[in-house]
């Protein structure tokens, strides 16, 4: 998918089957082909509300058929930008479509990496969190 940035510019994701977004390690101010974006290192997870998708808030650039059915986001902590205390008290990540309960320093490691489970309130908070992170 292809997502337009505060500035313009625009950033790139794939929609991985559980609603999670992986962005990919490019801010571009030209649009770019979908064949120079799929060997691009992913560097953030997000979780998605996938109705955002369905009525067209980013662009679907195109499609990558996954040869491996069971091919998911790496850990991601449940982390809610509003919330941080009550997010790390948890320490609840999301591990292949199930919730573990991880050590904090593995934890607090997702969250600085980027690797988090929580969707926004409203579509255009994606794209500054992207500028915020990438």
């Amino acid at each position: 998918m292809e997502i337009t940035l505060p500035d313009g510019r625009f950033a790139y994701g794939l929609l991985f089957k559980d609603s999670i977004i992986g962005i990919y390690n490019i801010i571009s101010e030209i649009r770019i082909l979908l064949e120079n974006i799929i060997n691009q290192e992913l560097k953030l997870y997000k979780g998605c509300n996938e109705s955002l998708i369905k009525n067209g808030t980013w662009s679907i650039i195109g499609s990558i058929e996954l040869v491996d059915e069971y091919i998911y986001a790496p850990d991601l902590a449940y982390y809610v930008e509003w919330l941080p205390k009550e997010s790390v008290n948890r320490l609840a990540i999301n591990r292949k479509e199930k919730t573990v309960i991880v050590e904090k320093e593995y934890y607090i490691y997702l969250v600085k990496k980027g690797y988090t489970l929580g969707t926004f309130n409203k579509p255009e908070q994606l794209p500054q969190w992207i500028l915020k992170h990438l």
